[in-house]
Order: structure tokens, then C-alpha cells, then sequence
């Protein structure tokens, strides 16, 4: 096992506790090419400035304690993008060493459409996974996210 595993590992051990607040994060997926979607921070992001990371947020009030509903509404923020609740579909939930809960999912996409309305961030790029999760500049928790994707996508077969 490659020992940044194991230290995802000890992470998920180590803080099954209690959590400051939840964010609702995702993938767009589009499955006959292997390829996920994913936001540049901006210079300016409060986590993970100039890395690569998912898009999703805060869950707000109006989510009413609704993680599906927090990343759905973040998608349409984000990218423009609209989903229903059922094209969410669960990949990881975890409280991490920062000490919030983050909520993974990710949705089918059809096309590896480039025209979104980008709200937040620098950019965004569609990756195939393996090399999604090997990008020098991908944050820590979005790289255990995809490598939980690559996992999910495959029991999914």
C-alpha cells in the first residue's frame, strides 16, 4: 500500500469526531471516458488556493440539513448546472483533519461539455481519473476523493 493510503487511513481513523460544519462536494462523471470535473481555486480561496479541487460548498440553511440538496444547489452556483436529487450519487463521507464534514457525490455526464458558467474559481478541466488523482497540484482531500470515486465506479461494475 503506497504510504499516502496508508496516511488517508489514519486520518479517517483518527477523526471520526464530532464536526465544525459540512460541505457537499462532487464530481461530474463521464463514464466512457473514465474522466472526472474539476475546479482551479482561485489565488484567493480561503482552502486550496491554485489546486485542483471539487465543486460543492458549505451546506447552507436553505439546505435544511440536505447534503444532496447543499451540492446540487452549489453546482448550479458554481458551473450553472442544474441536477436532480436522484442523479446524486454517494461516494464518501468523512469528517477531516480539518475538522469539517465533507459529503462526496458525484453525477453521470453525458459529454465532456466545456462551455459551463464558471462563478467561482480559476477554471475547470475534465481529467480521467488515474491521472486526476496523480495531478501535482490536485488538493490532499480532493485526491482521496477521487481515489474513492475510482473505488466506487468500480464496485458499481
Amino acid at each position: 500500500m503506497p504510504v499516502w493510503l496508508s496516511e488517508i487511513a489514519d486520518i479517517e481513523n483518527r477523526y471520526h469526531v464530532e464536526y465544525a460544519f459540512c460541505v457537499a462536494l462532487g464530481f461530474l462523471f463521464h463514464r466512457s471516458s473514465g474522466s472526472v470535473l474539476l475546479q482551479l481555486k482561485g489565488a484567493g480561496a480561503p482552502w486550496f488556493p491554485r489546486m485542483w479541487e471539487l465543486f460543492g460548498g458549505r451546506m447552507e440553511e436553505r439546505d435544511a440539513d440536505d447534503p444532496v440538496a447543499a451540492w446540487c444547489r452549489e453546482l448550479k452556483e458554481e458551473i450553472g448546472v442544474t441536477l436532480l436529487a436522484e442523479q446524486a450519487h454517494p461516494v464518501d463521507d468523512y469528517v477531516n483533519e480539518y475538522g469539517f464534514r465533507r459529503v462526496v457525490f458525484y453525477a453521470a455526464w453525458p459529454t465532456l461539455q466545456r462551455d459551463f458558467h464558471l462563478t467561482e474559481g480559476a477554471g475547470y478541466e475534465w481529467f480521467p481519473i488515474d491521472e486526476a488523482a496523480r495531478l501535482p497540484n490536485i488538493s490532499p482531500l480532493a485526491r482521496r476523493d477521487v481515489l474513492a470515486l475510482a473505488r466506487t465506479i468500480e464496485r458499481a461494475r
